[in-house]
């Protein structure tokens, strides 16, 4: 099940966040667990539709697996300069302990899902460019390479889906 995250999930959410705790994460939200749970849904709603400065409206999903989060998927609703270049329309993250079982599919899917109900004609996914199983789940969802690129310090690759993919998402 891939959904928003409410209070009921706490639990299940500082689970997620250390699942990371070996990683060296970009992520700022799975450094440590928010000190209040609560302040961390409010913000969550607020990033989608007054975000602070510099960024763009974000609705962040999460996917549930055996009642754990194993994942979350950002929907970027417009793009800057920055995210034109890094970071894209959809950001997704697998908890380690889940990696490696296809489930970056099932948030692509989503995703893609949920720009085409939005009416977006395209989207733009960036991934480091050795991170072979995102870039397999991008091209067999249509992906297109439109370059390559380094960016700090590290070879990315940028990616468009055209959303005209109904039928081939079954």
């Amino acid at each position: 099940m891939i959904r928003e995250l409410k209070v009921e999930d706490k639990d299940a959410y500082i689970d997620f966040v250390n699942d990371h705790t070996d990683e060296n994460e970009n992520d700022p939200a799975l450094v440590s667990p928010p000190s209040d749970f609560m302040d961390y849904l409010v913000e969550l709603e607020k990033r989608k539709t007054s975000p602070r400065e510099g960024f763009v409206p974000v609705t962040r999903y999460f996917l549930f697996f055996n009642s754990k989060i194993a994942g979350y998927v950002d929907c970027r609703w417009s793009l800057t300069e920055a995210t034109l270049q890094y970071g894209g329309h959809i950001g997704y993250n697998i908890a380690p302990s889940y990696r490696g079982q296809g489930l970056s599919k099932d948030l692509l899917t989503f995703a893609l899902e949920q720009y085409n109900n939005s009416n977006f004609e395209k989207v733009l996914l960036t991934v480091d460019e050795d991170n072979i199983a995102s870039k397999k789940s991008i091209e067999k969802k249509g992906g297109v390479m439109e370059n390559s690129y380094y960016y700090e310090g590290k070879l990315h690759c940028r990616y468009w889906i055209p959303l005209n993919y109904r039928n081939e998402m079954k």
